[in-house]
C-alpha cells in the first residue's frame, strides 16, 4: 500500500515538473485526450473521441510528435519552442510552421494561430491574450489564459478560448486541425486528459471521460421570423429582438450538448435576459409562445 501511494505521488510530481517546462504534451507523455464533439445536422449527435500521438519524426532540424487524425481526417507534426507549441500539417520543409499555443504572451498580446488549416483561405486567425489565471486539477496547478479569437476569419474578436499549459484547449486540444467554422456545424469540448494512466484533467461541467448524447432536436430548424440576440451587456445579460406577433410566452436556452439550462416567463416588454450561471460557449435561444416553439436564435456567450 505504502509502495503504490509513493508511486502515485511519484507520478504527479514527475507530471508537475514536466508540465511546468512545456506548453503541451508530446509522445514521450503517453497522453490521452478524450474530446466529445456534437455535429449538427437533421438533429444533433455528440459522440467522445479519443486522441494519441502515433509516434515521433525527425525532420527540418527538429524533433515532431506525430498528432492524431481528427474528425475531419487532418493530421500534423507538433513540437514545443520556448513555452510556445508549434505545427506544421505535412513534412514538406518548404510549408509554414503555425503557432498553435504560445504561453509567452502578455495580457493584450496578440498572436497569430493556425485555425481550419485545411479548410479557408485564411489559415490563420488573430488570438489576443485576455487573462491569466490558475487552477489546479488534481492536485496539479496550471496556467490558464483566457484567449479572445478571430473565430472563421470574422474580422473582429467573436470568440472565447481556454487554453491549460500543459493539457491544451478547453474547445478541443489539437483545435487548429478540426473545423470550427459556422459551416462545420460541430463543436467540441475537451472532457479528459491523462499522461501514462495519471490523470491530469476531467471538465468540472461534464465530470465523465466518455459520453454519447443522440437524437437532440435542432432548434435552428426552428424558423428565425425576426427573433434575435441584439447585444451582449458585460457578459451577465442579453438583450432581444422579438417578432412582432410576440406578446409573451417561455424562453428557453440550450447548451451545444442538448442541455437545457435556463427556462423563464417572458414578454415583449422585457427583452432583457440575464445569464449569469452560463458558462462560455454556443446556445440555441427558443421562444415559446401559446402555439409551441416558434422562433429559434443562435448566440455565443463570451
Amino acid at each position: 500500500m505504502i509502495a503504490r501511494q509513493f508511486a502515485i505521488a511519484l507520478a504527479t510530481m514527475t507530471t508537475m515538473v514536466g508540465n511546468a517546462q512545456q506548453p503541451f504534451p508530446t509522445y514521450a507523455d503517453s497522453g490521452s485526450w478524450s474530446v466529445l464533439c456534437c455535429i449538427s445536422g437533421n438533429g444533433t449527435t455528440c459522440a467522445t473521441e479519443t486522441f494519441q500521438y502515433t509516434g515521433t519524426v525527425n525532420m527540418c532540424g527538429h524533433g515532431y510528435s506525430i498528432a492524431p487524425t481528427t474528425v475531419w481526417g487532418d493530421t500534423a507534426f507538433i513540437r514545443n519552442e520556448l513555452g510556445r507549441t508549434l505545427l506544421r500539417k505535412s513534412r514538406d520543409c518548404v510549408d509554414r510552421e503555425y503557432v498553435m499555443y504560445d504561453y509567452t504572451l502578455n495580457v493584450g498580446d496578440t498572436v497569430y494561430c493556425g485555425e481550419n488549416i485545411n479548410y479557408i483561405t485564411r489559415d490563420t486567425s488573430a488570438f489576443v491574450l485576455s487573462e491569466v489565471d490558475t487552477v489546479t486539477y488534481f492536485g496539479v496547478q496550471r496556467r490558464r489564459l483566457k484567449m479572445l479569437y478571430d473565430r472563421c476569419n470574422a474580422d473582429f474578436l467573436n470568440t472565447t478560448m481556454y487554453w491549460m499549459e500543459g493539457i491544451g484547449s478547453t474547445d478541443h486540444p489539437f483545435y487548429s486541425l478540426a473545423c470550427i467554422c459556422d459551416f462545420c456545424e460541430q463543436g467540441c469540448l475537451t472532457l479528459c486528459y491523462d499522461s501514462a494512466g495519471t490523470q491530469l484533467y476531467m471538465d468540472p461541467g461534464l465530470n465523465t471521460c466518455d459520453t454519447t448524447i443522440t437524437g437532440i432536436v435542432d432548434p435552428g430548424a426552428i424558423g428565425g421570423g425576426g427573433f434575435a440576440v441584439e447585444r451582449e451587456d458585460n457578459g451577465n445579460q442579453f438583450s432581444l429582438l422579438f417578432p412582432r406577433e410576440f406578446r409573451n410566452g417561455v424562453l428557453r436556452i440550450i447548451d451545444a450538448l442538448g442541455r437545457e439550462c435556463i427556462t423563464m416567463g417572458i414578454s415583449a416588454s422585457n427583452n432583457t435576459v440575464p445569464t449569469p450561471v452560463l458558462r462560455s460557449g454556443t446556445y440555441a435561444i427558443i421562444l415559446v409562445d401559446e402555439k409551441g416553439p416558434r422562433w429559434c436564435a443562435r448566440w455565443w456567450k463570451d
